[in-house]
């Protein structure tokens, strides 16, 4: 039997789908892709642009260490002078598209200080990016939608759905019920905004509040 309890269990996706995309198998969300849980094909639509669809594309986007080097001209071989030459392309082998629902420049709420190094990354890296977007269907590979009140479509393989997430705390009102102290912290207590700062820092908090030695020092 425990007195206290810390609910530190993080986030999920959120869900996310237009008809005709449920069940054919091209709808995954971010975390499966980050853990390589599936081969991502060469075509792929990115439906959220904030800073998770970012991380994503650039994780899509990134192929390997030699196209690292080439893009931003580092000599591997040290046969040059410096261990520089002159940067080659940047551009993926994927086919990469970044959505968003809203108007105006995607990425625009990304951090003031790096987000104009995430957008020139992508951009080098060709990824096509759109805004104002409403989603309209999937049929037989294709994406429908329009942008700016214009019908457009794109053949896609896969769909990653970054939409945002949703505090995994179910265990929560459970675990109260049995009378224990329950201390909900990081993701699990609020998804929004979510970041490693603020819950470390909740973590550290919650654990100094049940320990016995902060108890005895009160006492």
């Amino acid at each position: 039997q425990f007195d206290s309890v810390i609910v530190a269990t993080g986030i999920r996706p959120r869900s996310w789908s237009i008809p005709g995309l449920k069940g054919q198998g091209v709808s995954v969300g971010y975390t499966a892709v980050l853990k390589s849980e599936i081969t991502v094909g060469t075509r792929v639509a990115i439906i959220g642009a904030g800073g998770i669809g970012f991380d994503v594309a650039d994780y899509l986007t990134h192929d390997g260490d030699a196209s690292f080097s080439n893009a931003w001209g580092i000599d591997q071989d040290l046969s040059s002078r410096g261990g520089l030459v002159k940067p080659g392309s940047r551009t993926s082998k994927r086919e990469v598209h970044l959505f968003q629902r809203s108007s105006g420049k995607v990425g625009a709420r990304l951090g003031k200080t790096t987000g104009w190094i995430h957008r020139k990354t992508l951009k080098d890296r060709g990824v096509q990016t759109h805004s104002d977007v409403e989603y309209q269907k999937w049929d037989d590979g294709w994406l429908y939608f329009t942008e700016g009140d214009i019908p457009q479509k794109i053949k896609i393989d896969h769909v990653v759905v970054c939409v945002g997430q949703e505090e995994r705390n179910e265990l929560v009102e459970a675990i109260r019920e049995t009378g224990m102290d329950v201390h909900t912290v990081g993701g699990a207590l609020n998804s929004r905004g979510l970041d490693a700062q603020r819950a470390i820092r909740e973590g550290l908090e919650a654990a100094y509040n049940v320990s016995p030695w902060n108890i005895s020092q009160e006492s």
